[in-house]
């Protein structure tokens, strides 16, 4: 009895311990095709916002992408909508290996893409892949 509860207890530790170090690997594991177009929105007590990037590939290699960044912002001041703001930028990102993340050249911003979501993350900022 003791020794089974033994084994068993093992084989959890062993299961979670692998579990807890490689899912993060498999969760945003490098991607294999990171083109397209990705959106988010968000709105709050000072107004909306829409964001939108597109990644090209600027290279042959799969690690060097070109992004534009069109964005779109309704101010709310006093229960009025102001006119919209708009900035368009565009940067290059390349892949890190060793940090498993995207780097934007120009401006520094860390990306994380998600394999299974198809989503680029920046810090808590998300954007979802529509095409």
């Amino acid at each position: 009895m003791k020794k089974a509860m033994l084994l068993i207890t093992i084989g959890f530790v062993v299961v979670t311990t692998t579990v807890f170090f490689v899912y993060p690997y498999l969760k945003y594991s490098t991607p294999v095709n990171l083109e397209g177009v990705y959106i988010r929105y968000s709105e709050h007590g000072f107004g909306k916002e829409w964001d939108t990037l597109a990644l090209y590939k600027q290279e042959a290699s799969i690690d060097r992408y070109r992004i534009t960044r069109r964005w779109k912002y309704e101010r709310l001041l006093d229960g009025q909508v102001l006119s919209p703001e708009y900035k368009r930028t565009e940067s290059s990102i390349q892949y890190l290996e060793e940090e498993r993340l995207f780097v934007e050249e120009e401006t520094g911003i860390r990306y994380l893409y998600n394999n299974r979501r198809n989503e680029l993350q920046a810090g808590t900022t998300i954007y979802k892949k529509i095409k």
